[in-house]
């Protein structure tokens, strides 16, 4: 047997997967009622673009294997729909962990929509939507340790933006800059994770009638949520687990605002809920079942309700009335 030329073959073999698995993807269109789909299954780094102006429009990415892969959708126009998924198996190795999936749109009479489903050990996973007068529907459901992120800026419309994760050490932020009847939802389990809600950040343009909600499960979890300069908006936070700190801010008039907390401090750290209102005819709810919490409500204005509810030992609630 020759075994020079049957290792230059192997060699050969080799060389020409390990090309074959690097794959990228473009597609650009231009005209309405338009469709762009891509999928790629691959064992190195992958790339998938699609680039669509028009209207009516609909771009899908799909990668699968257990390469760090990358997908990114721009859509300019209105109706339209974006879909990222991204799953890895178990069995991929730790330097390849990493995904990242980015949708932007922005439109004149808005109605668009954006979904990621991204499963990974480290992902990244962000939506863009800018919409001059109407509606946006935004969706991220992750698996594993995340940065997720959904901008939205609507000045007229009813805009949705939803995270879900189950991960450890996450980072969960949506900002709904304009608009009205705008509704936020992140919910997370797992423990250190971070989840910010932002609502209502441009002056002149009041938010009214809109409802943000943090819930997570967990332990040492930071869940942050404001609302500004606005009426008639609700904002609800809840915790199940222990050491989670809970911060809310609403800034207006016949606002609402509800926390609820399960669980217990202890020698490494209490469980904190903070609640500040600025404004008239606010009202405010704290209710925590547990030991060793600490609640605290403070609002500035006139015609208050607060309401504060604690049911456990070595607990402590304030409530401060301007």
């Amino acid at each position: 047997m020759n075994y020079s030329k049957v290792a230059a073959s192997v060699v050969l073999t080799l060389a020409m997967t390990g090309m074959a698995t690097a794959s990228t993807s473009t597609i650009d269109i231009t005209g309405d009622n338009s469709s762009g789909a891509t999928s790629q299954s691959t064992l190195d780094s992958s790339t998938a673009s699609i680039v669509i102006k028009a209207s009516e429009s609909s771009s899908v990415i799909s990668q699968t294997g257990d390469d760090g892969a990358f997908a990114d959708i721009k859509q300019n126009g209105d109706y339209s729909e974006a879909t990222i998924t991204q799953t890895q198996v178990d069995t991929a190795p730790n330097y390849l962990k990493k995904r990242r999936a980015i949708i932007n749109q922005s439109s004149t009479a808005g109605y668009n929509e954006a979904t990621i489903v991204q499963v990974t050990a480290a992902g990244q996973a962000r939506i863009t939507q800018r919409n001059n007068t109407a509606n946006a529907l935004a969706s991220i459901n992750t698996e594993g340790r995340a940065l997720m992120t959904i901008d939205q800026a609507s000045v007229t419309g009813a805009s949705s933006a939803t995270i879900t994760n189950v991960g450890d050490k996450t980072n969960a932020t949506i900002n709904q800059m304009r608009g009205s009847n705008l509704v936020a939802l992140i919910d997370q389990t797992g423990n250190e994770n971070k989840s910010k809600i932002q609502q209502g950040y441009v002056n002149g343009l009041e938010l009214t009638d809109s409802t943000a909600m943090i819930g997570v499960a967990g332990n040492k979890n930071e869940l942050s949520v404001e609302q500004k300069y606005g009426s008639n908006n609700t904002a609800l936070a809840g915790a199940l687990g222990d050491e989670n700190t809970i911060e809310t801010k609403q800034h207006g008039s016949e606002n609402s605002l509800l926390v609820t907390v399960m669980g217990n401090g202890n020698s490494a750290g209490d469980a904190d809920f903070m609640i500040s209102q600025v404004g008239s005819f606010n009202s405010a709810t704290a209710t925590v079942w547990g030991d060793n919490n600490v609640s605290v409500i403070t609002q500035a204005g006139d015609n208050h309700i607060a309401h504060s509810t604690i049911m456990g030992s070595g607990n402590t609630s304030t409530i401060t009335q301007q």
